[in-house]
């Protein structure tokens, strides 16, 4: 009984540490969108911008894309990715926390609606 007992609190504390570090991470929103027919201008085919990590790993998540669409996500600590559907997200490797990190996301491929858009996060 006591094992059990001893077990469940190392967990709990295991998951409890976990929240808090996850906790201290950022986040940057990006918003890609293509408008057929429209000037060069009224798009934004690629995003790209260069934060320090706060946390052990990078994760990008797609939130919503126009069907037919791909989007491709990187990270110079470690993403390379191609993603048409929001599920799921991709991971770095490790990185230390306080390290200058390169992230970017850009179409990888258009659709065939009139305005395609692409959105999404990076935690870093």
């Amino acid at each position: 009984m006591k094992k059990k007992m001893l077990v469940t609190m190392l967990v709990l504390s295991l998951v409890s540490a976990a929240t808090v570090i996850n906790a201290n991470a950022e986040s940057k929103h990006y918003s890609l969108r293509y408008i057929v027919g429209a000037p060069t201008s009224e798009d934004i085919t690629s995003w790209t911008k260069t934060v320090t990590a706060t946390y052990q790993f990078t994760s990008a998540t797609v939130e919503s894309i126009t069907s037919g669409c791909v989007v491709r996500l990187y990270s110079s600590n470690g993403i390379e990715a191609d993603k048409s559907t929001t599920s799921g997200s991709v991971t770095s490797r490790k990185t230390k926390p306080g390290v200058r990190v390169t992230i970017k996301a850009s179409f990888a491929k258009h659709g065939t609606t009139a305005t395609q858009k692409i959105t999404g996060d990076f935690i870093y």
